[in-house]
């Protein structure tokens, strides 16, 4: 299961991601939680909580511009469904995050925040080749590695939103700004 929904991974939530992601609950197996964002538009978080609880799914707005989620691990495949058809709705732009420049530069983001997370003395897995990241998350139209991602498996969730705050990363939103000027 995964843990956080990014614009990657809510671009692909059927297959991710994105993303929606959830943390799996090692005393429970039945329950997926998590938190989806993106910085995707300021509207973001209204509109997928609006589509999604729409859909039936208790769902709520989250500090972060996403959305909070928990659902039982069998209704996983249904929830991604669901999200995914709410991204097409909100009109979220998905392809564009999957173009090997916008790749290139978030390759370069994702190095940065793992160089900061290491400085707060948290470990972290090596990181992938760029080309590897990119043909990866082109293929899968999901990018696997997340360093965020990592603390919280190897760290606990405290641990992740110490990172988080410490070591932000440009919204994705931003950074296709910042490619397409």
């Amino acid at each position: 299961m995964r843990l956080t929904i990014g614009p990657i991974v809510a671009a692909t939530l059927v297959a991710a991601t994105v993303a929606c992601s959830g943390q799996h609950d090692d005393a429970d197996d039945t329950q997926a939680q998590g938190e989806a964002s993106s910085g995707w538009s300021g509207d973001y978080a209204t509109d997928m909580t609006r589509c999604l609880s729409d859909k039936g799914w208790d769902v709520a707005a989250n500090e972060q511009g996403g959305v909070s989620y928990e659902l039982p691990s069998d209704q996983e495949e249904r929830f991604y469904e669901d999200s995914d058809q709410c991204l097409k709705e909100i009109g979220y732009d998905d392809d564009a995050f999957f173009t090997t420049e916008y790749l290139d530069r978030d390759y370069d983001l994702r190095v940065e925040n793992a160089a900061c997370i290491e400085a707060l003395g948290y470990e972290l897995p090596d990181a992938p080749s760029r080309q590897a990241f990119i043909d990866q998350t082109i293929n899968d139209r999901f990018a696997s590695w997340e360093p965020i991602l990592d603390v919280i498996e190897i760290h606990g969730r405290e641990a992740s939103e110490h990172a988080q705050r410490a070591c932000e990363r440009p919204e994705p939103s931003d950074v296709l700004r910042e490619i397409r000027d």
